[in-house]
């Protein structure tokens, strides 16, 4: 009986072997808004303050999270694209604050990788909870992918990774 059992438990040894661990890397843009600096651990506080932060979430060498915030120089928006990849799909939520006025908007959307996203508006609310209306807020003009192996600084992350460093930057990556 034993002899027999022993395939089947080998089998399932090989069958268990645990999910290469996800990794976390920190990105923001450089000062002149044309590099990239990634970091293994959340960047420094000014780093933090970047028109454009990143945080990657890699399994395996794959994209699985990423969320991605703009804060524009004039500081009068502040928007956040939130991306999950699983089975071949890219679902985003994007999240708009408004200095002015608090206006909070949500949209959503969804598409295999490599397909156009559309975005479609989930709500857009004061912070007495009313609806605010389209025209008393601002969509920003940034475009939403389902590849997100384009995006500039996703390359840079995974470089910092394959060379198990603290911190990588790159002017124009």
């Amino acid at each position: 009986m034993a002899a027999r059992c022993w395939p089947l438990i080998a089998i399932l040894l090989i069958g268990a072997a645990p999910a290469p661990a996800a990794r976390t890397v920190f990105i923001a843009s450089d000062k002149a808004g044309t590099g990239w600096c990634a970091y293994r651990s959340k960047p420094p506080l000014e780093r933090s303050r970047a028109d454009e932060v990143a945080r990657v979430t890699y399994r395996a060498g794959k994209v699985t999270r990423l969320t991605r915030q703009i804060n524009p120089e004039s500081g009068d928006w502040v928007l956040v694209d939130s991306y999950a990849l699983s089975g071949g799909r890219v679902r985003i939520e994007r999240r708009i604050g408004m200095a002015q006025g608090g206006i909070q908007v949500v949209k959503r959307g969804q598409a295999l990788a490599g397909r156009k996203i559309t975005l479609s508006l989930i709500s857009a609310t004061r912070p007495d909870g009313r609806k605010a209306e389209p025209d008393s807020w601002y969509d920003p003009d940034s475009t939403v992918t389902s590849n997100v192996e384009s995006l500039p600084f996703v390359a840079i992350g995974r470089r910092l990774l394959r060379r198990n460093l603290p911190v990588l930057c790159r002017p124009g990556s």
